[in-house]
C-alpha cells in the first residue's frame, strides 16, 4: 500500500511541475511608483538605509500586504511601506488568468544633496548595499 501511494504521490508532483513548466505565466511588471516621503526626523538625524520588503499583490496588481523582511533603519519602515502600498502592477496570468502573486522589492533611502553632510552621524543610521538577489 505505501509503494503504491508513494508512486500516486511521486505522478503527482511530476503532473504538477509539468503543469506549471507548460503554463504561460507572463512575470510581473510595476506600473505605478510612489517614492518614499523622506522622514523629517530621518533627514535631520542623515538616516540612510535600504528596505527590503515583501509585497502581497491582489489579481487586480494592488498590493494587498506589504511586510519588512529586512530594515537597515527602522525610522524609514513607515514611509517605504507606505509608498509600496500605493504601488499597482500589471496583472500576472497563468494561461490567461489573473493570479495573485508575492514579490520582494527593496526600498532604498539616500540623503539628498543638501543633507548628505548629516549622513553616517553619531545617531543616524549608516548606509550599507542591500544584499544582491541570488539568480539561477
Amino acid at each position: 500500500m505505501r509503494e503504491w501511494l508513494s508512486a500516486l504521490a511521486a505522478n503527482a508532483i511530476v503532473f504538477a511541475v509539468t503543469a506549471v513548466v507548460s503554463a504561460q505565466i507572463s512575470p510581473p511588471r510595476k506600473i505605478k511608483h510612489v517614492s518614499p516621503i523622506y522622514p523629517l526626523e530621518s533627514l535631520e538625524r542623515g538616516d540612510e538605509g535600504a528596505i527590503i520588503l515583501e509585497l502581497s499583490v491582489a489579481r487586480s496588481g494592488a498590493v494587498e500586504r506589504a511586510r519588512v523582511l529586512r530594515s537597515e533603519c527602522s525610522r524609514l519602515d513607515s514611509a517605504a511601506l507606505a509608498a509600496v502600498r500605493q504601488w499597482r502592477f500589471e496583472s500576472v496570468r497563468v494561461n490567461g488568468t489573473p493570479i495573485p502573486f508575492t514579490v520582494v522589492s527593496t526600498v532604498s533611502f539616500r540623503l539628498p544633496p543638501p543633507y548628505k553632510s548629516r549622513a553616517g552621524g553619531v545617531d543616524a543610521c549608516k548606509w550599507r548595499e542591500p544584499p544582491t538577489p541570488v539568480r539561477e
